[in-house]
């Protein structure tokens, strides 16, 4: 049987046609066995064929059998029949063939309980999926299709593999045991399952700045689809009243944007089939957006967040300001006793759809959700945090931007604390796990967390920074406790950079210092030779720079390695001299490659002219890799820098 299996995986169809009725009829005559497994796992011929695509053949196959419906019920050791296999491919055709023969296939599951269907809808097979609806439509035993033997249901399933055109077929077929709301083996709705998916939407997703500009141009529209125009555009059902002139514009209007979109479309389309990473991007784009629909009609049916918490923790604006051995006293007064027991958290308390997008970001979701229920903002989970506490924890500024207008209406949402007797700062002052990608470096890290504590810090009341908490914190003392390892890490950082720039500013310093006292040409009589051509000016002026800046960057730098490292430091003061030595660094390192330039023209001009471009271009490449290096780091420090400082001043103006 190996040349059998050779020959199928080999595509032979004539081949394995001939051995199959050779080899494989004759022992079901002698052996009165339908088929012969082929693999480990039992597969059959029909098996291989079916997964592996070779439609062409499995139709001439059960053209001529003679015992069709005996080799269709033939299971491997996963309990899949050969229709399990074809439903996970798109060959329509051949799954006709054996509902035909076997109409009670579709029903049959394999050992974790899968019927065609399930794994139809699984391998993402939308197309198949709407072809055989209409043979199950009406059955009565239609729940079987619906969920397997680990409780995971089939829309689950969907989503799980990110088969999410596939999901919303199955929501759009309004069949009746598609129920949005039925929760799976770990007790999670799909709405609570995309919510914690956040790389199947595009606030999830990272690109680079081509990827990002390819995925903005990109037509939101299928790639197989021409844009589709099949209601009276707004222009024209506006122009409905008015004259004919009116009426022809908006026509002519609504037709050219049309055929904009169509020519829009078309040349994506070419240009897709040339470049697979379009492809790529296009496809990306066409699962953020069939994500987004489907979590549009799972959160009208979802009422999560009206289950109320076990927990209540402090009442809204509670602020203890006393160590141990004192009470607590309210704002409103009131003594507020401490010595109340705590329910017992449930271990396998599941984050309500809001909640868990929050945390991993996804604001699609909090958008959808909010503009649905609004009052669903002031859920509180069983430690008594609202969607604020957790945006503010996790470090969320997209959906933190989101959620801070409702405090207008809200105030109470930034006034509760948690369980725990953490106010919204006492979020910002847990570190956690968290990493900004776009800020490399410890000292960069620490920058952003007090940008993040004082931006957080002008949304809460004054007195808030008094609170202390259950173990008798206030949030700047947390914060501080719980950045020390933090702060000796960037001073680590900010210590390697200073010193590995000063060692290059050194240098050129040097280059530039020596440069003065041996000028291109020589001196007659102490008077430099080439005085009075312009190069030689050119070279003056670019060599007193490169030692005036190079010595500037030197000191700067220097500067950053004497300062006291305080943990304050690291918000404007360390940032903003290194923005300051990276800026004279590169400015003197510019300045000594037009130094070096003019030179060459001094020494060239003459001779070998016309190597001048080749030669500048070899000169200056070690001096062009080092700015292209170190340039990146340069862009994010200042861009990051200049723009808090502009932002802290501009506030100090306004008050």
């Amino acid at each position: 049987m190996g040349d059998l299996y050779q020959a199928l995986m080999n595509r032979d169809k004539d081949r394995v046609l001939k051995m199959y009725k050779d080899e494989v009829l004759k022992m079901y005559k002698e052996h009165q066995q339908c088929e012969v497994p082929l693999t480990t796992h039992h597969d059959t011929v029909l098996h291989i064929a079916a997964f592996s695509k070779q439609e062409d053949l499995l139709t001439e196959i059960l053209k001529n059998e003679s015992h069709i419906k005996q080799i269709l019920t033939e299971v491997n050791s996963f309990g899949d029949t050969v229709l399990h296999e074809a439903m996970s491919t798109d060959m329509t055709t051949v799954v006709d063939m054996m509902l035909e023969a076997v109409p009670n296939l579709l029903t049959k599951q394999n050992k974790n309980g899968e019927t065609p269907l399930f794994k139809a809808v699984q391998f993402g097979q939308t197309k198949t999926l709407k072809h055989v609806t209409e043979r199950f439509r009406d059955s009565s035993n239609k729940e079987i299709h619906w969920r397997r033997k680990d409780d995971a249901t089939i829309l689950h399933v969907a989503i799980l593999n990110e088969s999410f055109e596939t999901a919303l077929e199955l929501l759009n077929l309004n069949l009746t045991f598609v129920k949005h709301q039925d929760v799976d083996g770990c007790g999670l709705t799909c709405l609570q399952l995309l919510a914690n998916m956040p790389l199947a939407f595009k606030s999830g997703t990272r690109f680079g700045l081509l990827r990002k500009l390819v995925y903005y141009c990109l037509p939101d529209s299928k790639r197989d689809e021409a844009p589709k125009s099949c209601s009276v555009p707004r222009d024209e059902e506006a122009a409905i009243s008015e004259p004919t002139a009116a009426k022809f514009h908006a026509r002519v209007i609504s037709q050219l944007r049309i055929f904009s979109s169509k020519l829009n479309n078309k040349f994506w389309c070419c240009l897709s089939q040339g470049w697979p990473a379009i492809q790529m991007v296009w496809d990306l784009k066409k699962k953020h957006a069939s994500a987004l629909k489907l979590v549009k009609i799972l959160v009208e049916s979802d009422k999560s967040w009206m289950v109320p918490s076990q927990h209540h923790g402090m009442h809204p604006g509670d602020v203890s300001i006393f160590r141990d051995g004192f009470p607590k006293l309210s704002s409103n007064g009131e003594l507020y006793d401490d010595s109340q027991s705590e329910d017992s958290q449930d271990d396998h308390y599941k984050e309500i759809p809001l909640h868990a997008a929050t945390r991993h970001g996804i604001i699609e979701i909090v958008e959808v959700i909010l503009e649905e229920y609004p009052q669903a903002i002031e859920y509180v989970n069983d430690q008594d945090a609202n969607a604020l506490h957790i945006a503010v924890r996790n470090r969320r500024s997209k959906v933190y931007e989101v959620l801070v207008p409702f405090i207008q209406c809200l105030p109470r949402l930034m006034m509760r604390m948690d369980c725990n007797g953490n106010s919204l700062l006492h979020q910002v002052a847990v570190l956690g796990d968290f990493q900004p990608k776009e800020r490399p470096g410890e000292a960069l890290h620490m920058q952003w967390e007090i940008q993040w504590f004082k931006k957080v810090k002008k949304i809460v009341p004054h007195y808030f920074l008094n609170h202390l908490n259950n173990q008798r914190l206030t949030s700047q003392e947390l914060f501080t406790e719980n950045r020390r390892e933090l702060v000796v890490k960037g001073q680590e950082w900010i210590m390697r950079t200073s010193e590995s720039c000063s060692v290059v500013a050194a240098l050129i310093a040097t280059v530039a210092f020596t440069s003065a006292y041996t000028v291109p040409g020589g001196t007659d009589s102490g008077k430099p030779v080439f005085l009075n051509k312009r190069p030689f000016m050119v070279f003056t002026i670019a060599d007193a720079m490169s030692l005036s800046l190079s010595l500037t960057s030197l000191v700067i730098f220097l500067s950053i390695m004497t300062a006291r490292f305080d943990e304050l430091d690291f918000h404007h003061s360390l940032p903003a001299r290194l923005v300051l030595g990276l800026t004279t660094l590169f400015l003197a390192v510019s300045s000594m490659m037009v130094a070096f330039a003019a030179t060459l023209v001094l020494m060239i001009r003459q001779k070998l002219h016309w190597a001048a471009i080749p030669i500048y271009l070899v000169a200056c490449y070690p001096v062009t890799i080092f700015l292209a290096l170190q340039f990146p780091l340069y862009v994010r420090v200042a861009w990051y820098t200049i723009k808090d400082l502009a932002r802290t001043t501009r506030c100090s103006f306004r008050n």
